[in-house]
């Protein structure tokens, strides 16, 4: 299943020089690792640097779409260059070779803006708020088609914003179907 998984403010904010424009979210990053161990991120080259140390993300296979050599991305499974293949065949590939995975667009904008027509279900943070941004979404555009199967908000506190998860699915995705238990 190739799903997408990105936070965004209430103006589809998402980024600020390369990083991330909101304090750091624990919540969040406990719902982000959880869904995406032991499955495949794929990502681009600004979202690989932006990760700093903590690039490979750990459990994970990592790629990185770009036309640069893998050399520039130690630790990644493998580079997918757009160049040679649309992305749509990159995350078919994926899903081939990872049969057994989920697959997740983590970012960044461009790479939002071109695998979210490709992808089967979205996993959105809502940041409560606005934040000085340099990189937006159009989250209605990106959700236009898709269904809201569970939403679950989070109280912050002082230091940190109220979020909100939001799953979104495709309709039509019967394998996601079956794998949930039904009430």
């Amino acid at each position: 299943m190739i799903n997408m998984i990105l936070c965004a403010d209430e103006k589809g904010g998402i980024g600020y020089k390369n990083g991330l424009p909101w304090p750091r979210l624990s919540e969040d990053l406990k719902w982000f690792r959880q869904l995406t161990e032991h499955n495949v991120v794929v990502m681009g080259s600004k979202t690989w640097k932006s990760l700093g140390v903590h690039a490979p993300l750990v459990s994970r296979n990592n790629y990185v779409v770009s036309t640069k050599n893998k050399d520039e991305f130690t630790g990644c499974a493998g580079v997918l260059d757009p160049s040679k293949d649309t992305i749509e065949v990159l995350l078919a590939s994926l899903e081939l070779i990872h049969s057994d995975k989920d697959i997740f667009v983590i970012g960044g904008k461009t790479l939002y803006d071109e695998a979210y027509e490709f992808c089967d279900c979205i996993y959105l943070t809502r940041v409560h708020g606005t934040y000085s941004t340099d990189t937006k979404c159009n989250l209605d555009f990106y959700l236009k088609g898709f269904l809201m199967l569970d939403s679950m908000m989070f109280k912050g506190d002082q230091h940190t914003p109220d979020i909100t998860f939001e799953t979104h699915l495709r309709p039509g995705d019967d394998q996601f179907w079956d794998q949930q238990e039904l009430f």
